[in-house]
């Protein structure tokens, strides 16, 4: 699976052409297999870490019409972008620690590192976002 992370406006996305990845044309997160799933498991992680548990009950909102075959593009929900783009460097090491934990990375014996890496980039592309008054959004393909 291929999933890119990446930052637009809601402008923007009326150019985006959803059958190709976002990578070449906005600030873009490569993470591999980081897909809803995983990323439900993070919004899980940072509920518990902020003391926020509506946070961890919030759903990503599919944009466009969705086909069966993919690609398929989601809009991350605002509140988790808040929480990443506040988180401190500390922080963000714990938090990726805990997300590596969970069984969704787990069933991928995905390493640690590899996760860490993954939330570095997406805490920056975070606050990206947050400072450009934009919006992260989820592009994934088979």
């Amino acid at each position: 699976m291929l999933t890119d992370y990446f930052i637009a406006s809601p402008a923007d996305l009326q150019t985006l052409r959803i059958q190709t990845s976002p990578a070449d044309r906005f600030p873009t997160v490569r993470a591999k297999s980081a897909d809803t799933v995983k990323l439900a498991a993070l919004q899980r992680v940072l509920a518990t870490a902020v003391s926020d548990p509506v946070l961890a009950t919030l759903k990503c909102r599919v944009v466009g019409e969705p086909t069966s075959e993919g690609p398929w593009l989601f809009a991350v929900p605002a509140g988790v972008t808040d929480v990443l783009a506040r988180l401190s460097e500390s922080e963000v090491a714990q938090i990726a620690a805990q997300w590596a934990e969970t069984r969704e990375w787990q069933l991928d014996r995905s390493s640690p590192e590899l996760v860490a890496n993954i939330l570095t980039e997406l805490h920056f592309l975070a606050q990206n976002a947050r400072s450009n008054g934009r919006e992260v959004f989820l592009w994934m393909s088979l």
